[in-house]
């Protein structure tokens, strides 16, 4: 396993990376590479036992894989970060009574077992969820397990690598703080980032910081702007037409 995949920071960067990508546009050759990043994080060294190399050339097949994967963890991301930054009220305190609640006399299995319950209950009984337990993420998985055997190593694992995946996920999840998760403000991007630092940042990358910097430059500069990209096309039609003296005659505006 690459170094980068072995801590739970590396690991976090990874998942928030293959969220953000538009996988129908990959090419063949990043498809493959994707997917062997995907069995690595989800099965470590039996992950070519778990999923065959030979299977990971069927492009369409893969590819429609691999966005459902990424749908369904970056709608489990959303639906984390959502409930966990609502007001500690609801998060913490949320209103219930013991009738409601419906645990035996003198027995407190504290708020998120009560929701828990509550919420198999509901499902078990087909009705819905009480408003309260709500609040909490209730994420239901039905894994497929199967053994995978290499000489002396033996591993239980799971079958589907979606189910393998997204528990892989929220385990790197329940070891960062959520606060350091965060999405590009440039209002056109939306990519989620990793911040691993303390200093606040607000976009993914230098270049989604580019991009905003040089918007707002030009909304408070546009005279400014105009000049530099005058000099600009006067240098290149200099070096095209090899006169120095060129004269550029300025553009009349829609008002003139």
């Amino acid at each position: 396993m690459e170094r980068k995949l072995e801590t739970i920071k590396g690991r976090m960067k990874w998942f928030l990376g293959f969220i953000n990508p538009k996988i129908k546009d990959l090419s063949n050759q990043d498809l493959f590479r994707l997917w062997n990043e995907i069995r690595e994080i989800a099965f470590g060294e039996m992950g070519r036992y778990a999923i065959r190399d030979r299977s990971l050339v069927d492009w369409p097949e893969k590819r429609d894989q691999a966005v459902k994967i990424q749908t369904v963890i970056k709608d489990c991301l959303v639906r984390v970060l959502s409930t966990a930054r609502r007001p500690k009220k609801w998060m913490i305190e949320p209103e219930f009574n013991k009738s409601e609640r419906d645990v035996p006399e003198g027995e407190d299995l504290g708020r998120l077992g009560a929701a828990l319950e509550k919420v198999i209950l509901a499902e078990t009984q087909n009705k819905p969820v009480p408003g309260w337990a709500r609040d909490y993420i209730a994420l239901p998985v039905e894994p497929e397990m199967r053994v995978l055997a290499d000489g002396e190593k033996v591993m239980v694992a799971i079958g589907k690598v979606e189910v393998k995946l997204l528990m892989e996920f929220l385990s790197v999840l329940s070891q960062v703080p959520l606060n350091l998760i965060e999405m590009c403000q440039r209002e056109d991007c939306g990519n989620y980032f990793f911040r691993g630092t303390k200093k606040p940042k607000r976009y993914c990358s230098n270049k989604c910081a580019w991009v905003i910097a040089s918007r707002e430059r030009r909304s408070t500069q546009p005279g400014r702007e105009r000049e530099k990209k005058m000099a600009s096309y006067k240098r290149a039609k200099m070096r095209e037409t090899g006169h120095k003296n060129l004269k550029i005659q300025k553009r009349r505006g829609k008002t003139e």
